[in-house]
């Protein structure tokens, strides 16, 4: 290989990088989010209702990340979230996928959490989406007989990106 082929090579390198860099700097956001809305038992009953607070960091049509807190069946969940968006910002409706774990915190224990969902996020302005989001919210096992089991807390709400 030539020296001339190394240069242009190295070139083409720094000047992929810069460019990926400077579209990675502008094209992610951290973001607050809160919604409520009921609770659907895996037997198909609506029942409770959650609350959901939520503060993230989401590249415009690609991964993310989220903290999330939410106030279900007389537990706070405390979630840590990975995040995908289908679509960028570019566009009016935007489909997003969520996969994470933490905990369900109570006064009497603290069994683990799964959660996986998705939802859609509507524009509604530069920096503000309204969302729905279902998630399929697991416990993972827990001494007190009525702390296991499976539910879909359905979750409406604002999102505003600074």
């Amino acid at each position: 290989m030539s020296m001339r082929s190394l240069r242009f090579r190295g070139v083409l390198l720094v000047l992929a990088c810069s460019v990926l860099i400077t579209a990675a700097a502008t094209a992610q956001s951290w973001y607050a989010a809160g919604g409520f809305g009921p609770i659907a038992s895996t037997g198909g009953r609506l029942g409770s209702s959650t609350i959901m607070g939520a503060i993230g960091y989401q590249a415009n049509g690609g991964p993310g990340i989220r903290i999330a807190g939410a106030d279900q069946l007389s537990r706070f969940w405390f979630t840590g979230d990975l995040t995908w968006q289908f679509a960028d910002r570019g566009h009016q409706v935007i489909p997003y996928a969520l996969l994470g774990g933490g905990v369900a915190l109570s006064w009497s224990d603290s069994p683990g959490a799964l959660d996986l969902g998705g939802g859609v996020l509507f524009q509604m302005g530069r920096r503000v989406c309204a969302f729905a989001e279902a998630r399929m919210a697991t416990l993972l096992g827990s001494p007190s007989t009525d702390a296991t089991g499976t539910f879909i807390p359905i979750t409406l709400g604002l999102r505003v990106s600074p």
